[in-house]
């Protein structure tokens, strides 16, 4: 999870196991039994597109094939208030499609998608209007910001890359 400021308030946000970015209200509230705290979830996110969850009316399952929905491997980065989270999946699983995802930090709707990626374990790297990351087969990407457009892709020919970039 990250603390993050969005509009004065404070926002944890966290990277689910279910493919979901959730941002949860950082003040804890009182939980329905009155004896302990939860945090209220002020939005959630499916950073899985649509056809990577269900194909011709089916739901695809999770583990049984390489292009079924993934969970978030990485932490999601926080940059001018949107949030950038990629998905992936156990590589044991074998290739299979990513995606990154561009929400907006406020209210949890899905700015852009970038689907020309594998499975990532990557945080993002943002810096100014570029966003950085590494996919599991070993290719970078660098894309606007902004706008999800590419700049352009780097073939490391190297073996799975399992950590994120680093943009100094």
């Amino acid at each position: 999870p990250s603390l993050v400021t969005v509009n004065q308030r404070k926002l944890i946000l966290f990277g689910g196991g279910d493919g979901f970015c959730y941002a949860f209200d950082a003040e804890p509230a009182p939980a329905a039994n009155g004896t302990s705290k939860v945090l209220k979830t002020v939005w959630r996110c499916d950073c899985n597109p649509p056809e990577y969850r269900e194909r011709n009316g089916q739901k695809l399952p999770y583990n049984k094939n390489s292009e079924g929905p993934a969970e978030i491997n990485s932490t999601p980065a926080f940059f001018n208030n949107r949030v950038y989270v990629t998905i992936g999946q156990d590589t044991r699983h074998g290739p299979g499609p990513g995606c990154l995802t561009c929400i907006d930090a406020a209210g949890g709707a899905v700015i852009w998608r970038y689907k020309d990626i594998n499975r990532s374990f990557s945080t993002p790297s943002v810096f100014n209007d570029l966003v950085v990351v590494a996919d599991v087969r070993g290719t970078i990407h660098c894309l606007n910001a902004d706008t999800g457009k590419v700049y352009w892709t780097h073939e490391t020919k190297g073996p799975n890359t399992m950590s994120s970039t680093l943009v100094a």
